[in-house]
């Protein structure tokens, strides 16, 4: 049995010291909803051989609206919280192969325990995600920091959209936290130690692992039918919205007005905000718009590129 609490990190080429994150585990466990978020993913980009990471508007202000989520959550709770460091190891100084880099830190007020805090952004198509508990994919990173930080709850604080907020929490859970703890080790060592290395997945494979995911039969399908005609609606609107014929938000009305009878549009705003990013979108449904009318080779393919590989931009479910 591999002796995950004194296993030795690995070091890629550069001399660099081989750590797993909290935004590591679901990629690894095969549960991200995100494109390019694979194990192959993970390897690549700890070993320096993917391309390097390119920020999106939307992350960017994702980062910005940070403090002013935590502030939110502190008022809402009657808390306090502090900001922490990345760390490698647990507060023992064992599992030196796994790092904690959690958004910040709080007191309990009924005990002397210090609980995580997490924050999230995320767009309106993302709302059914957080309807009524926190995404799955988002709870593996939530046990890795309370596992690390010895920390006996996790609070998660998200903001939807522009307006809509949302908080939940979660506890330890020991079986949940060994199962992963195991499952993650054992991955690290085959990869990073004995140096058998993911399979790297295909278009198509990836694709097929999308829609896997995807919830209550929801495909990624291109566009024909009723899509197709939905699409029409958001290029007509971007015509007119870029004309000045409506300012943006009738725009925007006229495009939900038109998809409201779809329960979610997913894989969005983060598939097609930085193919546009020099259009500087400024809302999400902006991005539809430009992402609509900017060319129509990408809506005939209803793909979109992103390093080197398409993607189908959305997922619709009726």
């Amino acid at each position: 049995m591999i002796d995950l609490k004194n296993m030795k990190p690995a070091t890629n080429s550069k001399g660099d010291m081989i750590t797993i994150g909290g935004s590591d585990i679901a990629p690894i466990l095969g549960i991200s909803p995100f494109a390019g978020s694979s194990p192959w993913g993970v390897y690549a980009k700890y070993l320096g051989i993917s391309e390097p990471f390119e920020q999106t508007e939307a992350m960017e202000w994702g980062l910005r609206k940070e403090q002013v989520i935590i502030d939110a959550w502190c008022e809402k709770n009657g808390r306090t919280s502090f900001h922490v460091e990345k760390r490698v190891g647990d507060e023992g100084g064992f599992y030196n192969w796994a790092h904690s880099s959690p958004d910040s830190m709080t007191p309990s007020n009924e005990t002397e325990s210090i609980e995580t805090l997490e924050i999230k952004t995320a767009s309106q198509y993302s709302a059914e995600d957080w309807e009524f508990d926190i995404p799955s994919y988002y709870k593996t990173q939530g046990r890795w920091y309370m596992w690390l930080r010895n920390s006996p709850a996790i609070h998660f604080a998200v903001l939807i959209g522009s307006s809509t907020y949302k908080q939940f929490t979660m506890y330890r859970e020991q079986d949940e936290e060994e199962q992963m703890i195991m499952a993650i080790g054992e991955w690290y060592h085959k990869t990073f130690i004995e140096g058998i290395a993911p399979e790297q997945p295909t278009d198509e494979d990836e694709i097929a692992r999308l829609a896997e995911l995807s919830k209550d039969g929801e495909e990624y399908t291109a566009f024909e039918g009723e899509i197709a005609d939905l699409f029409e609606v958001a290029v007509s609107a971007y015509e007119r919205y870029k004309t000045a014929e409506v300012d943006f938000e009738q725009a925007k009305a006229e495009i939900l007005r038109q998809t409201s009878g779809y329960s979610k549009v997913k894989s969005l705003v983060g598939s097609v905000s930085w193919v546009f990013s020099k259009e500087k979108p400024s809302t999400d449904w902006e991005s539809v718009a430009l992402a609509a009318g900017a060319t129509s080779e990408i809506i005939d393919s209803n793909t979109v590129m992103k390093k080197g590989k398409d993607y189908p931009r959305f997922t619709f479910k009726k």
